[in-house]
């Protein structure tokens, strides 16, 4: 085989394998997590034990909000205040776990869930001991919680289950430092206009192996850029089925909303054929195959270019020797 025909024959499989994969990343349509956010939080009270009951029973999983009370017990809930979703008033913080147990979590939503508490982390995720195809996000609302998430997570054998969902730097390293076997999200409600390569190498290099997005921030090109580094993307909050289509055909991996049941049916509404523009997890690895093998044969070319180079050289060789024996 000639120099030139064994190019010709590297450089058309080189052609055939890049085709090959790029024709691969067109997935078909690929079901994303659903995930309840503060539970089923549409059919009963946020936060609330029967409401991650729910959630789980319709999903993947829930999402919930974590604080300190004044004792320092990781307790369950969104504001601040108790005032909006219990029939105390008061600040949280300010507030002893015996204090917040003692409150109503649940009239406020409808008399038949008269009495739910406002449930700890312990409580919340001692609902996913025995699930392990079951998940809970964690929405991070106050500093320094790593250490005690991590006591109730490692005690309850669900650490691997759990999504740290982090809106400051801060909060990352802490679940890094004490959640090693915790993924993390960044949880944020815009994303930046101009993205780079660089935005996202930064990302990971903090220890983020994820991000959180109110869906409206979201674009094809934020998805895709982000799956190109390997970082799954959560949406948030769902609302409707047009926003859940919308948020399916971007493909995001996971759907954040107050009602997942409405996440399960949009979900099975939409065709098995249908194909999403963005490169998914799958496609990279297909990406990363095609690379590792264009370069393993542009490493060939070389390698046989110096072979036959090195042949014709020798036969060059013999010949003037040849020659110079019959002088």
């Amino acid at each position: 085989m000639t120099l030139c025909s064994f190019s010709k024959a590297i450089l058309v499989l080189v052609i055939f394998q890049l085709c090959a994969e790029i024709k691969a990343e067109k997935k078909q349509y690929t079901t994303p997590m659903v995930i309840g956010h503060r539970g089923d939080s549409a059919h009963a009270p946020e936060n609330t034990i029967i409401a991650f009951q729910k959630a789980l029973e319709l999903g993947d999983g829930f999402e919930t909000d974590l604080r300190f009370s004044k004792d320092g017990v990781v307790v369950l809930i969104h504001d601040e205040w108790v005032n909006r979703t219990t029939n105390g008033t008061g600040r949280v913080a300010d507030m002893t776990l015996a204090e917040l147990e003692a409150l109503d979590a649940g009239s406020w939503f409808g008399p038949q869930f008269a009495g739910a508490k406002i449930p700890t982390l312990e409580e919340g995720l001692r609902l996913i001991q025995n699930l392990t195809d079951k998940a809970v996000v964690l929405d991070l609302k106050v500093e320094g919680l790593g250490k005690a998430v991590a006591e109730v997570a490692y005690s309850l054998g669900v650490a691997d289950r759990v999504i740290a969902s982090c809106w400051t730097d801060t909060q990352v390293e802490n679940m890094r430092e004490y959640l090693n076997s915790t993924a993390a999200q960044k949880l944020t409600r815009d994303v930046p206009l101009n993205f780079t390569g660089n935005y996202f190498a930064e990302k990971i290099r903090s220890g983020i192996q994820g991000f959180s997005i109110f869906y409206q921030s979201l674009s094809l090109d934020f998805v895709r850029e982000s799956h190109l580094h390997l970082l799954p993307i959560f949406a948030w909050t769902m609302e409707g089925p047009d926003t859940i289509s919308d948020a399916l055909h971007l493909g995001v991996d996971g759907l954040i909303a107050n009602d997942p049941g409405l996440c399960v049916e949009a979900i099975l509404n939409t065709p098995t054929n249908t194909t999403v523009e963005v490169v998914k997890y799958e496609g990279m690895q297909a990406t990363y195959v095609a690379l590792i093998s264009i370069c393993t044969a542009i490493a060939g070319l070389v390698v046989g270019m110096i072979f036959m180079h090195f042949i014709d050289k020798r036969r060059q060789d013999n010949r003037s020797y040849s020659s110079l024996g019959r002088i």
